[in-house]
């Protein structure tokens, strides 16, 4: 599997949710591996992942849900 086509939810996305999720350590906790220029203010930005500037035009939406869902679908190695 390469992509997940349908959301979880009938809920739309928010993208002030999902910023918030991205940057706090309880709940995505995404800033512990990658760096994001956009957020720059966030301190102590990872450098095991890649950078995630640019990602929406590098990747689908379908596939970006499955990363986020469900990561290690696509590697396994990752934390």
């Amino acid at each position: 599997m390469t992509e997940m086509k349908d959301p979880l939810t009938k809920q739309p996305g928010d993208a002030a949710k999902g910023k918030g999720v991205f940057a706090n350590r309880k709940l995505g906790n995404c800033l512990a591996c990658h760096k994001l220029e956009a957020m720059k203010e966030q301190s102590f930005h990872g450098e095991v992942g890649p950078p995630l500037d640019g990602v929406a035009s590098r990747y689908s939406v379908a596939e970006l849900r499955l990363r986020v869902v469900d990561p290690k679908a696509l590697n396994p190695d990752t934390i």
